[in-house]
């Protein structure tokens, strides 16, 4: 069939038999590949119709799908828009189905590429978006060099999110939502157990000899203050690291010498965290220092894992306690090489995206 025949598809997948199923999303018709529009009918007023239905749009190639629609209400669907060919025509069908559809979406993932022409636009659909659909528990925004979305559309979903992801592609843009902003948006997540996002901007100095604190930057404080709000919090994820100056001439990354001032400048940084927060009452037992995007090997090729099993910029951290003679407790931020075998259930939020 010429494949212009496929660009719109529609079909209820209720309906579909496994062998006719089998052929759409068999790599060689080549079927899914030219999809642009799909509309999925009454697919899921049935499990079996919804989870046919599931299977196909995740056979989508991620740069293809340009609209989507559906006569019913839609069933812990998870969109992933990256590189999407029409984005913001995408979101507003989907803020358009939503107003007037009931649904049950669970998870919404939205991932911006660097470069955008309608930046502006692109942000207040996903704004929109946020605004409409069902109240979600997991949200992942990954939004490059473009504005943070508003912290009313985030907000929206306070009382059912358990996991919440903020961020902006490690673009070196230096934005983050500010201390105010952010103790907003986290007021009355009281089921909130995973938190991303981008800190304010830290300079801890020469790498041989930090600084200890945050008193670079006070709103560095104010901000882990508004972290350590939530009752059932106990993950939270930096996705910017801490600057550093690494008194490596030659190089912009902790190698040789560096890379062991960095293990322990890093671990000081981790404890001061976790100290901090459990001041402010929080119950945080993960802290990750992770960018969301995996980091370049042709820039980070070169170093080595340090004696934690620790790799810039990737740290990660279990709380955990000490006793000294005297009986005085004190809280200790314990290396982790694998965070997911320790806590499996956190795969796919320590995943990159």
């Amino acid at each position: 069939m010429a494949p212009m025949m496929w660009e719109r598809f529609e079909a209820d997948f209720r309906d579909a038999s496994v062998q006719s199923l089998a052929t759409l999303l068999h790599p060689q018709s080549g079927i899914t590949s030219r999809v642009r529009e799909l509309d999925i009918l009454e697919s899921t007023l049935s499990v079996e119709g919804a989870d046919r239905a599931m299977l196909f749009i995740a056979a989508i190639p991620r740069d293809r799908l340009r609209r989507f629609e559906s006569t019913w209400k839609v069933s812990a669907l998870i969109f992933q828009l990256e590189a999407c060919i029409d984005q913001i025509s995408f979101l507003k069908g989907l803020s358009s189905f939503y107003t007037s559809n009931v649904g049950k979406l669970e998870d919404l993932i939205v991932i911006l590429p660097m470069e955008l022409t309608e930046s502006e636009n692109t942000v207040q659909a996903i704004e929109l978006l946020l605004k409409t659909c069902p109240k979600l528990s997991d949200l992942q925004l990954d939004l490059s060099a473009h504005r943070l979305v508003a912290k009313h559309s985030v907000m929206a979903h306070h009382k059912t999110l358990e996991s919440l992801m903020l961020g902006t592609a490690d673009s070196g843009s230096g934005r983050y939502y500010s201390a105010a902003d952010l103790n907003s948006i986290l007021n009355g997540c009281t089921k909130l157990e995973a938190l991303a996002i981008d800190m304010p901007p830290l300079d801890l100095g020469p790498i041989s000899k930090p600084v200890t604190d945050f008193s670079s930057n006070e709103e560095y404080g104010h901000v882990l203050a508004a972290v350590s709000a939530p009752p059932a919090l106990r993950v939270f994820r930096i996705l910017n690291r801490p600057a550093f100056d690494i008194e490596e001439p030659l190089s912009d990354v902790p190698v040789n010498q560096a890379a062991v001032f960095c293990q322990v400048a890093m671990q000081n940084f981790a404890n001061h965290i976790l100290r901090f927060v459990v001041d402010k009452g929080s119950n945080l037992q993960v802290l990750s220092i992770k960018p969301s995007e995996e980091a370049d090997p042709a820039v980070y090729g070169t170093v080595v894992k340090d004696s934690n099993g620790h790799r810039w910029p990737e740290y990660n951290y279990i709380r955990g306690h000490t006793t000294d003679v005297t009986g005085t407790t004190t809280v200790v931020a314990h290396p982790s090489t694998n965070v997911v075998l320790d806590f499996p259930d956190l795969a796919e939020f320590m995943q990159y995206i």
